[in-house]
């Protein structure tokens, strides 16, 4: 079985950028209705809440199926390195390793907000203003860090081996679905011959 290289995992990425990007835009739809015609007036709880259950959505089906929406369309799974099922240890590797970078976006998003003119609902005394800001800065220097070894590290799927860093990490690779799904559709097929040969003889 041949792994799936870099192009193909690119068509399979926009795939679900489309399909998040999408549900986002009727969020912020939504939050704007729902703010508009009720006192919520509280623009952003609404979709930041449902983009943020979206994403960990997101990442929960591929640690748990091995496949999101995008690859399905694209006809890829996520296997270990030699074709065969992952285990849910790989899975979860490699979606940690993958994701790395936006554990860390959440906290810095959160204290640049709380540093933000705009917040009205958490005052930060003087005293701690200064503290804040220097973990801010700092959040945001190592997601930065992050960001860039993740991205960096897709391009590896472009390499003889077609594994990306997560995939290195954690013992998997993409292959397409139909050659790996292939192979097994015939097993219960075969072993049921073996049982009845046994019980012939």
């Amino acid at each position: 079985m041949e792994r799936v290289g870099f192009i193909p995992r690119l068509g399979a990425f926009l795939i679900d950028l489309g399909i998040f990007a999408v549900v986002v835009h009727l969020l912020v739809a939504a939050d704007l209705v729902v703010n508009m015609t009720t006192n919520l007036n509280d623009f952003g709880i609404l979709s930041l809440f449902g983009g943020g259950v979206m994403l960990v959505s997101y990442g929960f089906i591929e640690a748990l199926t091995a496949i999101t929406p995008g690859k399905r369309l694209a006809g890829l799974v996520i296997a270990s390195a030699d074709g065969e099922p992952p285990t849910r240890r790989a899975l979860l590797t490699r979606w940690l390793t993958k994701n790395v970078a936006i554990f860390f976006a959440i906290p810095t998003c959160a204290l640049w907000t709380l540093l933000s003119p705009y917040n009205y609902h958490v005052h930060l005394p003087d005293f701690l203003s200064a503290g804040v800001l220097v973990l801010a800065v700092v959040d945001t220097v190592l997601t930065t860090i992050l960001l860039v070894t993740v991205v960096a590290g897709c391009f590896m799927a472009a390499k003889p081996d077609r594994q990306a860093l997560h995939d290195a990490l954690s013992g998997t690779a993409v292959f397409r679905r139909a050659e790996i799904l292939a192979p097994r559709s015939f097993e219960p097929v075969v072993a049921r011959a073996m049982h009845e040969g046994n019980n012939v003889r």
